[in-house]
């Protein structure tokens, strides 16, 4: 666009049109670099959720496994599934909670 408008342009202004064009570019270029970053760091946000669903999942059913049998874990300090699971997996008692209310659902 910028290109047609600088060719007729004889007074010395081209030197600015040039440049204004190639700001233009600059700009373009910074707009689709933050696009792109933008996009990267979505795809790795899903994937990263995905793992940590899917590990939520193997944790339930390792959680509905223990729950049948209370000899996979029982010892000083882990008399129940949950303070297994919070001292095992580093997780709080809450969410160790939650893990194991899910689990004796699905069971």
């Amino acid at each position: 666009m910028f290109g047609f408008l600088a060719s007729w342009c004889y007074d010395g202004g081209m030197a600015d049109v040039i440049e204004l064009e190639r700001s233009e570019r600059v700009a373009r270029f910074d707009v689709d670099a933050h696009d792109l970053r933008k996009r990267e760091l979505r795809e790795s946000i899903n994937e990263i959720a995905g793992v940590r669903n899917a590990a939520d999942g193997r944790l339930v059913d390792v959680a509905v496994e223990l729950l049948a049998d209370e000899t996979l874990f029982a010892g000083p300090g882990t008399e129940t599934v949950e303070k297994f699971l919070a001292w095992r997996c580093g997780v709080t008692a809450g969410s160790a909670k939650k893990y194991v209310d899910v689990a004796r659902r699905a069971a």
